[in-house]
């Protein structure tokens, strides 16, 4: 490279000017994970080795006993948490999720699948950060 200073002055520039919304709005929401408050660094890593993928209404994120491979932050969307009447075969609504609401944050810390399901109400946004990215960094 043979202009080390400006390529640095034009990174620090980039960063300080250029507003990317989906990066402001993963960390304020990773934030309000207890042990990830204050860690902006390292949630702006773990933005970057984040996947955004789209949801189709109907479609479910997680189903009941699937082990936790991901956590989730809704981007944009409802997603309604379920769990299933095996007997029956009806499913129950737990709670309504939505824009900035994290899934599966617990089921990583404690190794656990499961419990419920997520199913989109409507086309969502969603964040996908790998739960092996988790481990290898930060745990």
């Amino acid at each position: 490279m043979h202009y080390p200073d400006l390529t640095q002055k034009l990174k620090v520039y980039v960063k300080a000017t250029y507003k990317d919304y989906w990066k402001d709005f993963f960390i304020q929401n990773m934030k309000k994970v207890d042990y990830l408050e204050g860690q902006d660094d390292i949630l702006e890593e773990l933005y970057y080795f984040s996947k955004m993928d789209k949801v189709n209404e109907g479609e479910f994120i997680v189903r009941d006993s699937e082990p936790c491979k991901f956590i989730y932050l809704i981007g944009k969307g409802k997603v309604e948490m379920q769990i299933l009447d095996k007997q029956k075969g009806d499913a129950h609504i737990l709670d309504a999720l939505y824009k900035g609401s994290i899934i599966g944050m617990y089921n990583v810390i404690m190794e656990e699948a499961f419990l419920y399901s997520a199913k989109s109400v409507d086309t969502c946004i969603i964040f996908k950060v790998e739960k092996t990215i988790l481990e290898s960094k930060y745990f």
